[in-house]
């Protein structure tokens, strides 16, 4: 009788305990799946807010001047009216980037990463030592928009001549490639990039002076050039 007793207890006991191990796989089940449904509401919320700039294809002339600066080196700058017929000034606006994407675009910045450049017709590659130079460095060659920031289906442009051609103090780049790097930041403070295939052409003659920039294809890799 004592040992029908113990077995009956000893039952019970690893029924309790049984009971307890799925009651504490159903708590850990539950917190797996609210966790999980936190961050898919979270991934859609930041979805919800994704920007996405890009130029719009095709090409923009400039109008440029060449302006001396204290280091008495004459730089090559978009040419500025001083006022229109209306009594406006005119603000020279190269290029018209848009977001595309459902939210807004803070802190967007432009860098001109050049690859080729033409001199007299002979092509001569930008690689990663030619860009310790200052003239076709990155962080010199970054340029703000003319808003920080792009909401929806908002447009926007710059109006600085590019440093590795403002800074050309002997006007021999008649054309050059590579690619922009368009850098912005959602609302929840995520970095977004997107690369652009670029091609720049001037023209230095005293009649017509002009900076002319083509936006073409989108790309995901920054090395696409053979």
């Amino acid at each position: 009788m004592e040992q029908h007793v113990l077995d009956i207890r000893l039952w019970v006991d690893l029924a309790q305990i049984i009971t307890a191990l799925v009651t504490l796989s159903g708590v850990a089940l539950s917190f797996w799946i609210s966790r999980k449904t936190l961050h898919e509401i979270q991934n859609d919320r930041i979805l919800g807010q994704r920007p996405f700039l890009l130029f719009d294809y095709g090409g923009h002339r400039t109008e440029i001047e060449f302006t001396k600066q204290n280091d008495d080196k004459e730089y090559i700058q978009a040419y500025w009216p001083k006022i229109n017929d209306k009594g406006e000034i005119m603000v020279p606006i190269i290029g018209k980037l848009k977001n595309l994407g459902s939210g807004p675009a803070i802190d967007v910045r432009i860098t001109w990463v050049v690859e080729e450049v033409y001199i007299k017709g002979e092509k001569f590659n930008i690689d990663d030592e030619k860009r310790k130079e200052k003239q076709y460095s990155l962080s010199w060659n970054e340029n703000p928009i003319m808003t920080s920031h792009l909401y929806p289906n908002q447009e926007s442009g710059f109006h600085i001549i590019p440093y590795f051609i403002s800074s050309d103090f002997e006007k021999k780049i008649e054309k050059a490639s590579g690619y922009l790097k368009i850098t912005y930041f959602d609302t929840y403070e995520n970095k977004h990039e997107t690369y652009q295939k670029f091609n720049v052409f001037t023209n230095y003659s005293e009649q017509n002076k002009w900076f002319h920039t083509t936006f073409s294809d989108l790309i995901k890799k920054t090395s696409h050039y053979s």
